[in-house]
């Protein structure tokens, strides 16, 4: 009797013990197996557009350069970017709400939906250009050290 005891209550703990396990069992698996989800490279950067390919797709319909960004049918080549299993890097500082959009031009943060002006993405400004310089000169001075 005390075995079978031990044997309901050892079910019991796994049945109670079971939900809490996040496993990945035949039915639920992703595809390419339960490990397929994480990236196992850097994402790739994203396709370049605009005038002589300078510039990139930000989104489905969004192509930015340093001069802006073109938006709607004028950047179909971006339409691509849809095709591909696998996500984009957007070149930019973060920017925007919660740092989710990229400063792609002068002013322009864009996100993979819509672009607006922002005053963190200024780079004509005497500071950021300044800031370029120095980090350039640190740069330089690091690499002349090794």
């Amino acid at each position: 009797m005390s075995s079978i005891k031990s044997s309901v209550f050892a079910i019991l703990i796994v049945v109670v013990l079971l939900p809490l396990v996040k496993g990945c069992f035949w039915t639920s698996c992703p595809i390419g197996g339960k490990r397929s989800n994480i990236p196992a490279t850097e994402p790739r950067q994203c396709m370049s557009c605009g005038p002589n390919g300078e510039g990139q797709c930000v989104g489905s319909n969004i192509c930015c350069h340093k001069d802006g960004c073109i938006i709607g049918t004028l950047a179909k080549e971006c339409n691509e970017e849809n095709e591909s299993t696998t996500a984009c890097s957007v070149k930019g500082v973060p920017c925007g709400t919660d740092g989710q959009g990229r400063c792609v031009a002068d002013g322009v943060c864009c996100d993979e939906s819509a672009c607006s002006s922002n005053v963190r993405c200024n780079t004509s400004g005497g500071r950021s250009k300044t800031l370029k310089d120095l980090l350039l000169i640190l740069n330089k001075m690091y690499r002349d050290k090794n």
